[in-house]
């Protein structure tokens, strides 16, 4: 079998109720010219099996199985193991459209892109209700330059992995990997948004975001929430390195901004009731603190931080 043009990479974890569906509508793709990478993080429920079904049914797909890592590693292995020009990050509890695949491979294609985006469902399971992102930038042709500012201000474009189809070479020439911490999506994005030449966007909502309990929002801790700090440090770090904060800096700003509002909500749920006021209220303090510096002149850059420049 030749190398097929794009590789699917799915990390799977426990993911029994929704596998099946997620693989369905992969496999119903009206564009076919690919292969379904599933990562068997570790898995202890009925997942493996449903792998297996799946597997021994279609010859495109095939398992690897690791012990649990997470989904950052789940994703290099995928990467490792992919043959595909193009890489295509779909969750195991996600579902697609079936022109998902074709229109952002002949979006590519026609502008000779290196990353495709297309716009992107939020679907509610315990409701089965789903909302567009009507603020998602039009279809069309952008440069690297001129995208940075929505991505990087998550407004308009947003730093998710799974709604966009990569061109394999980014990861690859870029030394790029994704880290072992929450929101690595943020990490991973901006850096192969910068080293991107162009970029495609469909305006089309073909990627449908399953919202659950367990999520990585939904189920907030304290270690996601440093996890998700750290990203915006990175973000500023990153920007720093590359002599381009001061161009996007009102979009980083607004970001930070953004940022301290959301974290009122993240981290009362991760201090919930009124007997927990007290720690809320001295975390939000403390969060809001080190989010300011980070956006301050009295941040200093680590240029030990990036391994992957």
């Amino acid at each position: 079998m030749n190398n097929p043009e794009i590789s699917i990479i799915i990390p799977v974890y426990n993911s029994e109720k929704y596998l099946r569906r997620t693989l369905d509508s992969v496999l119903n793709q009206e564009f076919q010219n690919f292969e379904v990478i599933m990562i068997n993080d570790g898995s202890s429920d009925s997942s493996l099996e449903i792998m297996e079904e799946f597997e021994k049914k279609f010859n495109m797909c095939q398992i690897i199985n690791t012990k649990n890592q997470g989904v950052s590693a789940a994703r290099n292995i995928g990467i490792k193991y992919s043959r595909g020009k193009y890489l295509s990050f779909i969750d195991s509890d996600d579902f697609v459209h079936p022109s998902f695949l074709k229109v952002l491979y002949n979006s590519i294609k026609k502008y000779d892109a290196d990353i495709a985006c297309c716009n992107h469902f939020l679907h509610w399971e315990k409701s089965n209700i789903c909302f567009r992102d009507i603020l998602f930038l039009p279809s069309g042709l952008y440069s690297s330059e001129k995208i940075l500012k929505f991505l990087i201000s998550d407004v308009r474009l947003h730093y998710y992995i799974w709604n966009k189809l990569w061109k394999k070479s980014l990861f690859i020439d870029n030394q790029i990997e994704f880290q072992n911490m929450c929101f690595e999506d943020i990490f991973v994005s901006l850096r192969l948004f910068y080293f991107a030449n162009n970029i495609t966007v469909d305006s089309s909502p073909l990627y449908y975001y399953n919202i659950r309990s367990g999520s990585t929002v939904n189920a907030m801790n304290r270690k996601k929430y440093n996890d998700y700090i750290t990203a915006f440090a990175l973000t500023r770090n990153f920007l720093e390195i590359k002599k381009i904060y001061n161009k996007y800096k009102f979009y980083f700003l607004f970001l930070g901004c953004r940022i301290i509002l959301s974290s009122f909500n993240l981290l009362r749920s991760i201090n919930p009731g009124i007997h927990n006021l007290k720690n809320f209220i001295s975390d939000f303090k403390s969060s809001t603190k080190n989010i300011i510096h980070i956006m301050s002149n009295r941040f200093k850059c680590n240029s030990e931080l990036e391994d992957s420049i």
